[in-house]
């Protein structure tokens, strides 16, 4: 297993809110999305309700192409643009508009293949640096 960078002490922080069931898969999820774009940046948010961890490659929380969402009872795993995923055995939830999510039960979940295969898809259409489409090209040139 490829290593992954540790978590920021904010999100640390954060995720002690909750049992240390969630506190585990949600930094399981994290290092997962980690090990399979290693040079994102992530963008840690917290609400009334749980914490979320964004990833993109821009920097951007618009660009994000995934999310580890906890909260109190679950882990998510989301895509931002999860509507334009490869996903025949309809395993993704809509989460309203183009984004989708799957409930994570436990860290086994993160090495399902299929899973793995949606974050990588997700990855292959995430706007890079520079790209004209990405949200942070968008604000430059305003």
């Amino acid at each position: 297993m490829p290593p992954t960078r540790p978590a920021p002490d904010s999100l640390i922080q954060s995720l002690g809110a909750f049992d240390a069931t969630i506190q585990r898969l949600a930094l399981a999820a994290r290092a997962a999305v980690i090990r399979e774009a290693p040079d994102a940046a992530e963008a840690i948010g917290t609400g009334a309700d749980g914490v979320s961890v964004t990833f993109s490659f821009t920097g951007d929380t618009d660009d994000a192409f995934v999310y580890v969402s906890a909260a109190a009872e679950q882990v998510e795993l989301g895509f931002s643009q999860g509507a334009t995923l490869p996903d025949p055995h309809k395993k993704l939830l809509a989460d309203g508009g183009k984004k989708r999510k799957m409930k994570l039960v436990g860290a086994i979940d993160l090495r399902d293949p299929y899973l793995v295969g949606l974050v990588q898809a997700a990855i292959a259409k995430a706007p890079r640096e520079g790209s004209p489409k990405s949200a942070a090209a968008k604000k430059s040139a305003k």
